[in-house]
């Protein structure tokens, strides 16, 4: 007995101490560290003045966030898709990262093909073509051998092979739609609450029948966002409803934006 209390004293002690190092590690870790703060304030700060080249160039690797959401909250599916030239749902492809002309901010565009049309303003596209989507935030590397990343605050971006409800905007700025490689670029059009993940929930009531769901892709609290993602029904139905909707108050809110 006396034997198996020393070693359960000895093990237990050898916890406590393995603790008390993890502790002790973490919190020196977590020192606050004036001296990399302010290399990393200059560094954000020549990103703003100089661009993100400039930045890059100076740390070796530019890291970045920006943010991209609107503030207003989108309450309806009818309203999103007034705000909207393009509803779609859509398998995402290839994406091609590209410095904007004034060097301060990183897009992508992405090369996403529709699986499904619930609504075109100018009739472009069938089901099976490709749209291209503007998005802000990507990755880039420089002949010297420096690269920069940027990300979008609360939002978590879309995926390579990845099925997504998109609500979009035409860009009608010519230099971005080069980028793109012609006319007709789009973007989001209220932010990450204009794009939804398609995941499939499993079988449905009826045997041999899949349902669908969809997930957020930012923090956005809005009630549009609640709906699309809690919805018991088929999303697509209720996509479907608000389109029908929305259609008679686009031409009155483009209008007045």
């Amino acid at each position: 007995m006396t034997s198996t209390r020393q070693v359960f004293m000895l093990v237990a002690a050898g916890v406590v101490g393995f603790c008390a190092a993890a502790i002790a590690q973490q919190a020196i870790t977590s020192r606050p560290n004036p001296r990399a703060d302010a290399a990393a304030g200059r560094v954000a700060a020549l990103a703003s003045s100089q661009g993100i080249p400039a930045a890059a160039n100076a740390a070796g690797r530019f890291e970045g966030t920006e943010f991209g959401d609107p503030d207003e909250a989108v309450s309806s599916v009818r309203d999103l898709t007034a705000y909207s030239d393009l509803v779609i749902v859509g398998t995402v492809g290839a994406g091609k990262s590209f410095l904007s002309d004034d060097q301060k901010h990183i897009n992508t565009v992405y090369e996403i093909t529709t699986t499904r049309l619930f609504f075109d303003r100018f009739g472009q596209f069938r089901t099976g073509q490709v749209v291209r989507v503007n998005l802000r935030g990507g990755q880039v590397s420089f002949p010297n051998g420096t690269s920069a990343t940027t990300r979008v605050v609360g939002f978590d971006g879309i995926k390579a092979g990845g099925t997504y409800v998109l609500f979009l905007h035409r860009i009608d700025d010519p230099k971005i739609a080069a980028a793109a490689g012609e006319l007709g670029t789009y973007r989001l059009s209220w932010g990450s609450q204009a794009v939804y993940e398609v995941y499939d929930k499993g079988a449905g009531t009826v045997p041999a029948q899949r349902t669908i769901g969809l997930r957020p892709t930012g923090r956005s609290r809005s009630e549009v966002a609640k709906l699309l993602t809690t919805v018991k029904e088929d999303p697509f139905a209720e996509i479907e409803r608000g389109v029908a909707e929305g259609q008679a108050l686009h031409d009155a809110t483009r209008t007045a934006r």
